[in-house]
């Protein structure tokens, strides 16, 4: 039988040499050396989440609501930050809204089945009552670039979708 290992295990799984907090430590410093290099270097995909954005939109669309004004902020979107774009597939996501949930005029094929006449009338309501005039190449990323109504129109709709 052999002896347990000293100290922490580093990681390849090898001993580091040193035991206690002092080693746990230097174990901690080693191994965030290459994370604290690549933060440096990272840039988020300017479309990370875009979904919470394009989903009300997307059911907006479904709806009958015109969403020519969303559709135009987002190719915006797309002509400014064309890698992030096509990282995240957005133009794909839009191409698939465009020639069914939106020409078919589903909300079903967005949101999915389940919800009662009255669910789905209440979030098409306020999903129509959306609009992405707020975000543009200059605005995205930002905390808060939505009005207060525009704030209270989207709070609306989530507080809808969590509707039973």
């Amino acid at each position: 039988m052999t002896d347990a290992p000293k100290g922490p295990v580093g990681l390849l799984g090898t001993t580091t040499g040193r035991s206690g907090i002092a080693g746990w430590a230097s174990a901690l410093l080693i191994a965030t050396l290459p994370l604290q290099s690549m933060a440096e270097d990272f840039k988020p995909n300017v479309f990370f989440g875009f979904d919470m954005i394009l989903t009300p939109i997307a059911l907006k669309g479904a709806c009958g609501g015109d969403v020519s004004g969303d559709v135009a902020q987002i190719n915006a979107l797309i002509s400014a930050f064309p890698d992030d774009a096509q990282n995240a597939g957005i133009a794909d996501h839009l191409q698939v809204l465009t020639t069914t949930a939106w020409q078919q005029k589903d909300p079903a094929l967005v949101i999915g089945g389940g919800l009662t006449d009255d669910h789905l009338n209440l979030l098409c309501k306020r999903a129509i009552a959306l609009d992405l005039t707020w975000l543009s190449p200059q605005t995205i990323g930002r905390d808060n670039p939505m009005s207060p109504s525009r704030q209270a129109a989207w709070q609306q709709f989530w507080t809808a979708l969590e509707y039973r």
